[in-house]
């Protein structure tokens, strides 16, 4: 891959969207895609109907400003590129336990073993030093799209905190919570019906 990048990010949803030859539509974004979707959002709002952000954050783990925050990014970086291709039990099983940590053993075996299959190690630190250094802070007014932003009340990757400082700094955003450790909500985590209903009243306004 040759560039690993913020903008080449929003970039490719651009190119999605020429490619699928949608001219406009809502946007449905988890984690570090809130940001990204929020950045299109910007450079193309005639194209952005509403924006639905689960998970989202405004600040990169590396810039937040806490010691532990920046050692917890610096962790998780050596962490994922040193054990990335291991077999099971491998580092990347400790991350799904922290991103979904509610799905069944099964399924946090099967998402691990999806990581290993969607990315190099390499490919992977290059990624981290990216997400982990995003800022789009002075973005964020700029977006004039109706937003949901959606997160779990005990996230193990971003706090909720994150996700509140996000719907705080969007002119035109809704937050809801959910009592889920979460980041990612599997199917059979009571908060997913919640979610999934929030969803489709939320678009069903905005569509």
């Amino acid at each position: 891959m040759d560039e690993i990048s913020f903008d080449r990010f929003v970039d490719d949803m651009e190119a999605v969207f020429d490619a699928t030859k949608v001219d406009r539509a809502p946007i449905l974004a988890f984690s570090q895609g809130c940001a990204i979707a929020a950045a299109f959002a910007v450079r193309h709002p005639e194209r952005v109907s509403a924006l639905v952000m689960i998970g989202g954050f405004t600040i990169g783990r590396a810039l937040r400003g806490g010691k532990s925050d920046k050692k917890r990014a610096e962790a998780y970086r050596a962490m994922m590129t040193a054990g990335w291709e291991d077999d099971y039990p491998s580092l990347r099983d400790l991350l799904a336990q922290t991103i979904i940590p509610g799905a069944s053993e099964e399924d946090r075996r099967l998402y691990a073993e999806h990581m290993r299959d969607m990315i190099t190690p390499e490919n992977l630190g290059r990624f981290r030093d990216v997400v982990d250094y995003i800022d789009i802070t002075e973005l964020l007014p700029e977006v004039s799209a109706p937003t949901l932003v959606a997160h779990c009340r005990d996230d193990r990757m971003h706090p909720l905190k994150e996700g509140q400082r996000l719907a705080a700094a969007l002119p035109n955003a809704r937050f809801v919570s959910y009592d889920s450790p979460n980041h990612l909500v599997p199917e059979n985590d009571p908060a997913w019906p919640l979610l999934e209903r929030d969803v489709h009243n939320f678009l069903a306004e905005h569509i």
